[in-house]
């Protein structure tokens, strides 16, 4: 850049004839002046015409430039969200509260705006060009080149602008840079411009205009992008999005939550929702999409469900050429174990990073630029402190270095701002997915995989394991961006103190290893720590499940003691932990006092005539030494959050790839015209995953099924929970499933729901399927709730006859009458305790409110009496009930209706003794049997409750008896 010292300022619209001299361009030049005048004595430079159109007004259009990539993207993703927002709403006003904004005042004068700059600048280019083309000025090229430029980035900014408004957003934080871009770099050519319009008779009164209203209408443009008027739709909808730019990097829009909540408590209705992007809904459904594409990148096919094991349980048409009837249809156990070991589970960070990578690297290149920041400050402090000291120096120098030092300070204020709230976004969207994935991977989980896992393991993945990942993304950047700060301190120490500097650098790194061994020891007392803690709240649940045991044996100081055991150790491996971390926190805190007292030792005592602490000096290192200990500071909580993640990653990753309920298992897409509701085809199930020992028999195999078995082997395995069922029900039928305790009737519903590992054979059911379970469940919710169950959330208006008739089937009209808000009584903590056979009832309406084609009930009638067993029998279940259209299949203990039943299927240690009419089942001898033994053991039992009946009477009786005697006396 090259000076001239004028005092004046430089003649910028002199046409003078030695401007235009031939001479000085005979070749072509884009500038006819030199870039800046220097004046010593001058408050400000003098800003020459070439510096003013080659330079500063290039600034604006080149930041779009830049930022046209980002625009691009954020208005394609803008496009994509409006879309996946439009197919996600279902009612048409909130439908068109995403669509198209209206065209208000506002964005009107923007467009006139913008469009009265593009004909001041197209004016300016029409002039310059017929000067140079037709009257054979010699123009400088910068005369045509600024105003061209000015018009491309005016196209630009009116194309966005539009876009943005059609899909109801306010334009991106670029647009609203490149508009103050405009106004800083125009004010130097509006004050020359000032001076050189009024005070130059010949100047061109037309040119002067074009000129003098670009600055004026390019600060109003700027005004006006400083707000938004893009309607928020729902009162408590978030504005963040619809915002402009300023408003959102000031975060204006939240200041009147905080003064409700200056007011008074702030509430859930207070509250704003959340933004569509952050709804647990959209981002686990992204998730499931990347965690398929990275199964089936695991060495091509990788499944963690149990279908794997299973085999293939349906093939495709294009498939089954390439299967003939030797081809086994059950991998060997060999094959299967060989075939995991060769997989490994998907990665959850991998995955993570996937997803939001975006933002991720959005959040990086602000940390970047607010580190690089940082390191200014130093520097212009120095720079400043050296202006005072020497009065040599033009004053606007000293401005320019404090107006430097605060927009360092501001912008690097903002930019971590922006930083913090970008990564704390992405910490809600992480723990939002994992709690969505453990969440939905727990109701999927086999019964395998369940087994030695409790509710508060589960509940321990999603409150502790997934908060961690929560508590470390806000930090997770500081792994590169701790170490850049580190190395730019102590390089510019390095420029001020020189060579001193090694001995803090050799301290420092001698922190390292201690770091690394820190870390370590601490990763394995934090895995034992989460074990024991496993453990603990196993032996919790256990407690709990079986209190009364624990009471009735007087167990509670045995169980306290194995409890406080466990917990002893969990405490001394979080004590000595802690002790650990807080050792190397406290070395990690003072390292930056020991590093500046041993470099100033250092930079005295090499040189004392040299090396003098001058306050430019102490400054400036004081500085960057106070910049050292915030970087090592949150390193040293880094490491220990970093420990803490890495194992709870470990333990989220296991658990996600633990055995999954095979979705094939049950056929489920039955020809419509298929006369048979339930078919099971010689199958067997087993609750374990595990194959069991084989041997070398096909007898007891029926004729004609060997085949399903191996095809090129003898091998065949032992019985299973349930073994070669054969099961053919038409629609309609009510069918009874009986037995002993144990025979395996549970089991049968569990299989035919598709919990059970089916080893080999076909199970197929069509329609929907409703189960009632014999241990029924109500959510903390009333009555009316419990039973509409689906209808809470989904604004379904119920069907109030349906509703009525299901209540009279299930008896539960005399219990609404007693109850103190009838059927919208609450039930859980908040409300009443029902008893077993209300809820089983609860349970039972629930299921018949939502018509399913197969009713699965597991001994609903066990927990009433015999008087409102027969009414649920009669209009719930059987002949000529609400439900006689579709097949039911009861489990029931109870015979008395066995007569009443369409088909009866007995079952006899896993496996269906017989099936039948209850005619036919009397004629042959084994069912006969089986059926007269359980006659014998209803009528014992009824014996014995009749018995605990008459003691449970005169028990009250006395009681009664003894408190009447007491009020006597």
């Amino acid at each position: 850049m090259s000076l001239t010292s004028d005092n004046s300022f430089n003649n910028e619209y002199d046409y003078s004839d030695d401007i235009y001299d031939e001479s000085l361009w005979s070749t072509t030049s884009f500038c006819a002046d030199p870039l800046l005048t220097y004046s010593p004595n001058s408050t400000f430079p003098s800003i020459s015409n070439c510096l003013q159109h080659a330079i500063l007004d290039q600034l604006a259009p080149l930041l779009l430039l830049i930022s046209l990539p980002i625009l691009w993207i954020t208005l394609s993703n803008a496009k994509i969200e409006y879309k996946a927002t439009k197919e996600e709403e279902e009612e048409e006003e909130e439908i068109q509260e995403f669509g198209r904004a209206p065209h208000s005042e506002i964005e009107l004068i923007k467009k006139v705006l913008i469009a009265v700059l593009a004909g001041s600048r197209l004016f300016l280019f029409v002039i310059a060009s017929y000067e140079l083309l037709w009257q054979n000025k010699p123009i400088p090229l910068v005369e045509l080149f600024y105003p061209l430029t000015h018009l491309i980035t005016l196209a630009f900014l009116f194309y966005f602008t539009e876009q943005f408004l059609r899909l109801s957003l306010a334009p991106p934080g670029p647009i609203f840079c490149v508009w103050l871009f405009f106004v800083l770099t125009g004010l130097p050519e509006l004050f020359n411009l000032i001076n050189y319009c009024f005070g130059n008779e010949f100047y061109f009164l037309s040119t002067c205009i074009a000129k003098l209203v670009w600055w004026p209408l390019c600060f109003f443009q700027f005004i006006l992008n400083c707000f938004s008027t893009i309607p928020t739709g729902h009162s408590n909808q978030s504005p963040e999005e619809k915002v402009s730019f300023l408003n959102n990097q000031l975060f204006i829009w939240f200041d009147p939550l905080v003064k409700i909540g200056h007011k008074r408590p702030i509430v859930e209705k207070d509250v704003f929702r959340l933004l569509p992007e952050m709804g647990a809904k959209r981002l686990f459904r992204r998730w499931c999409k990347e965690r398929a594409k990275q199964q089936i990148g695991k060495s091509g096919d990788f499944h963690y469900s149990t279908s794997q094991l299973n085999g293939p349980s349906k093939q495709s048409k294009e498939n089954i050429q390439n299967y003939n009837e030797r081809t086994p249809l059950l991998p060997t156990y060999k094959e299967k174990q060989q075939k995991l070991k060769n997989k490994k589970p998907p990665s959850i960070i991998n995955c993570l990073w996937n997803l939001f990578r975006w933002e991720i690297i959005g959040a990086m290149i602000a940390k970047l630029f607010s580190d690089l920041l940082q390191i200014t400050t130093p520097l212009l402090l120095g720079q400043l402190i050296s202006f005072t000291e020497d009065i040599s120096l033009p004053n606007w120098w000293g401005f320019l270095l404090a107006g430097g030092l605060f927009l360092a300070s501001e912008m690097r204020s903002l930019l971590q701002n922006n930083y913090f709230n970008m990564m704390n976004s992405v910490g809600c969207k992480v723990q939002s997915v994992l709690t969505s994935a453990v969440y939905a991977k727990t109701l999927r989980l086999s019964s395998s995989a369940r087994h030695g896992r409790t509710s508060g393991e589960i509940v321990n993945l999603m409150a502790i394991d997934v908060d961690r990942f929560y508590q470390v993304i806000p930090l997770l950047q500081q792994i590169w961006s701790s170490p850049l700060q580190v190395v730019l301190s102590l390089f510019v120490l390095y420029q001020v103190m020189g060579w001193s500097v090694i001995g803090g650098v050799l301290f420092m790194i001698a922190l390292i290893p201690c770091n690394l061994c820190v870390v370590r020891r601490t990763k394995i007392w934090q895995m034992e720590q989460m074990t024991l803690k496993d453990a603990r709240l196993r032996m919790l649940n256990e407690v709990l499940t079986g209190i009364r045991a624990v009471k009735l044996y007087a167990w509670e100081v045995p169980m306290k003691q194995v409890i406080d055991e466990i917990r002893e150790h969990e405490v001394k491996l979080i004590r000595k932990a802690a002790l650990l971390r807080t050792c190397s926190d406290v070395l990690n805190l003072t390292s930056p006092y020991f590093v500046s007292i041993i470099t100033f030792a250092l930079y005295i005592f090499s040189d004392p005539i040299h090396n003098i602490l001058t306050p430019e000096v102490a400054f400036v290192s004081l500085t960057l030494f106070s910049q050292l200990r915030i970087p090592m500071m949150v390193l040293a909580e880094l490491i220990g959050q970093l420990v803490q993640t890495a194992v709870s990653n470990r333990r989220l990753k296991h658990f996600l790839v633990a055995g999954e309920i095979d979705p094939e298992a049950v056929e489920r897409d039955l020809d419509p015209q298929y006369e048979r509701a339930i078919d099971v085809e010689f199958a067997s199930f087993d609750w374990k995953t595990k194959t069991k020992k084989l041997v070398k028999t096909h007898s007891h195999l029926p004729p004609g099924h060997q085949h399903l078995i191996r095809g090129s082997t003898t091998n065949i395995c032992i019985p299973y929970s349930l073994n070669n069922l054969e099961l053919h029900l038409r629609r309609g039928l009510l069918v009874a499933v009986v037995g002993r305790v144990g025979a395996g009737k549970t089991s049968l519903l569990h299989a035919l729901l598709g919990e059970m590992n089916k080893v080999y054979g076909f199970v197929g059911l069509r329609g929907r399927a409703a189960y009632v379970p014999q241990q029924p469940w109500v959510l903390n919710r009333t009555v009316r709730e419990n039973i509409l169950f689906s209808n809470l959330d989904d604004g379904e208006k119920p069907n109030e006859e349906l509703y009525a008739r299901v209540v009279d089937a299930c008896a539960l009209k005399s219990d609404f009458a007693v109850l103190p808000e009838g059927d919208q009584t609450e039930i859980g903590e908040r409300g009443i305790n029902l008893s077993g056979g209300q809820k089983a009832r609860v349970n039972l309406a629930r299921a018949l409110y939502h018509q399913a084609d197969i009713y699965l009930l597991d001994d609903v009638l066990s927990a009433v009496d015999a008087i409102v067993g027969r009414h649920l029998f009669d209009l719930a279940i059987g002949p000529e009930s609400l439900t006689k259209g579709s097949t039911r299949v009861l489990v029931t203990h109870s015979l008395a209706y066995l007569a009443e039943t369409d088909w009866i299927v007995v079952m006899e240690d896993g496996q269906i003794l017989g099936q039948g009419t209850y005619e036919e089942l009397l004629n042959e001898p084994k069912t006969a049997q089986l059926i007269a033994h359980l006659e014998e053991k209803e009528k014992e039992n009824e014996k014995e409750d009749e018995k605990e009946g008459k003691k449970i009477f005169f028990l009250k009786k006395n009681i009664f008896l003894i408190f009447r005697r007491t009020n006597r006396k």
